[in-house]
């Protein structure tokens, strides 16, 4: 990147977008020429494609249940549930999570599309090697809709290791 101290993440959503950049150790979400942090995005449909199916709405809740699965976690160790993105803004999706998490109130003070470029920046930052300090010693590789993988740095060796989906590690 041209700018050593900078990277810079993106959430092109299909309701609003969201530009952040990680510059002096934290991520800054950046406001439009309108004064806004995001921006609205617009889609079209022909009147033939308006309609999705409950079979699609129902296909969007099974990675998340394979997350769980895949890491072995019980509904009952989560305090919040925080939807991200675009697609968190349809109440069917809303309604769907609430039933896999088991009725739990949707944690509404964040704004998804903030969240998603926050992330976004912070991967650029990691990846760019830009994410010096604070995230010197952590990464996250990929998340939903493939399994959770982290790769983690062993500060006394400076060893990298994968952590495997079946093993255990203590935060």
């Amino acid at each position: 990147m041209g700018n050593e101290d900078h990277a810079v993440g993106i959430d092109l959503g299909t309701t609003y977008s969201c530009v952040a950049v990680w510059q002096d150790d934290h991520v800054e979400i950046m406001v439009n020429d309108l004064g806004n942090r995001t921006t609205r995005s617009y889609i079209t449909f022909t009147e033939t494609k308006r309609l999705v199916g409950d079979e699609a709405f129902n296909q969007c809740m099974e990675p998340v249940k394979k997350c769980l699965e895949d890491a072995k976690m019980d509904i009952s160790n989560f305090d919040d549930v925080v939807l991200v993105g675009g697609s968190s803004r349809i109440p069917k999706v809303q309604e769907l999570s609430q039933e896999v998490f088991k009725g739990k109130e949707l944690c509404r003070n964040i704004n998804p599309d903030e969240a998603v470029a926050y992330g976004a920046a912070v991967q650029a930052a990691v990846l760019s090697g830009n994410g010096k300090g604070k995230l010197e010693n952590f990464t996250l590789l990929d998340v939903i809709p493939m399994s959770l993988e982290v790769q983690i740095t062993i500060v006394s060796t400076g060893d990298t290791h994968v952590i495997q989906e079946t093993q255990r590690f203590p935060l």
